[in-house]
This record gives C-alpha cells, sequence and structure tokens, in this order.
C-alpha cells in the first residue's frame, strides 16, 4: 500500500504479532468511528488508516489469508475510503481504492476464498458516490505527494 498511516515503529510492532495486529485494527476501527461521530474527520481518517494498516499485515501474514481477514480489510479499508472521500480528496480516494483492489487481486484469482475476495472488490467500488460515478470524466486537480503523506 502506498499510503502509510502508521509510523515505522508501530507498523514494526504490528508485523511481529498476529494479536498485536489484531488489536490494532480493533483499537483504531473503534477510535475511526468515535472520531467520525464527533465530526473530526482528520483525526478518523488516521485511525482508520491504522485499521487499515493492521487489517493488511493480518491479510498478507499468512500464505493463505481467512474470509474473516478478508472481511476486516475490507471494513477497514471501506471506512478509510469513505472518510477521505468526505475529506473531499477525490485523487486520494482513487489511488486508495486501486491499492486496496490490489491487495485483494491476488485472492480473486486464486485461492479458496474467491468469491469472497470478489465480494470485497464490489464493497470497496460501492464507496463512491453516484456523482463521482458519473462525472469520472472530468479532470481532477494534482495531489502531487498525496501518496507519500504520514498521517500518524
Amino acid at each position: 500500500m502506498h499510503l502509510r498511516f502508521l509510523c515505522h515503529a508501530h507498523r514494526t510492532l504490528v508485523e511481529q504479532s498476529r494479536s498485536r495486529a489484531l488489536s490494532v485494527w480493533d483499537l483504531s476501527q473503534q477510535k475511526a468511528l468515535l472520531f467520525q461521530q464527533r465530526g473530526e474527520l482528520e483525526r478518523a481518517v488516521a485511525a482508520a488508516g491504522g485499521a487499515l494498516e493492521a487489517a493488511e499485515v493480518l491479510l498478507t501474514m499468512h500464505r493463505k489469508a481467512t474470509a474473516i481477514d478478508l472481511h476486516r480489510f475490507a471494513d477497514a479499508a471501506c471506512l478509510t475510503l469513505r472518510l477521505i472521500r468526505d475529506l473531499r480528496q477525490p485523487e486520494l480516494t482513487r489511488r486508495l481504492l486501486c491499492s486496496c483492489i490490489a491487495k485483494l487481486q491476488p485472492h480473486i484469482v486464486s485461492g479458496a476464498h474467491q468469491q469472497t475476495a470478489l465480494a470485497c472488490c464490489q464493497r470497496l467500488m460501492e464507496v463512491r458516490t453516484p456523482s463521482e460515478r458519473t462525472h469520472t470524466h472530468e479532470p481532477v486537480p494534482n495531489s502531487a505527494g498525496a501518496d507519500n503523506r504520514r498521517l500518524h
């Protein structure tokens, strides 16, 4: 994933243990939802992004991801995408969407949970608003360096 929400130290901790990754995912999702309810969208994005990174680690930690791993990743990705979209960052939203679908692609092509991976991709695609679906031909302002942002 091109976006990084966790600092290097936290990312390393998440990668060391499945239980740590699960804890970070759970706590970050809860924080994101709380910040979203409070209207603190930037803080919500940072927390949701942390959950997304933890879910990505869980998805790639084992050679065979479970259906739960796929759903966890999709949940975190959908939340993060909605929040970034709500901040009116269409280019960043598209980049994250493409990156998330790319993470799911190996599970679509092969594996025991192909249908689950396809369903997760469908959920990600549905995050876009109707206006984004009909106006995709309009130019989007260039946000140089957006894929290198650190929100943690």
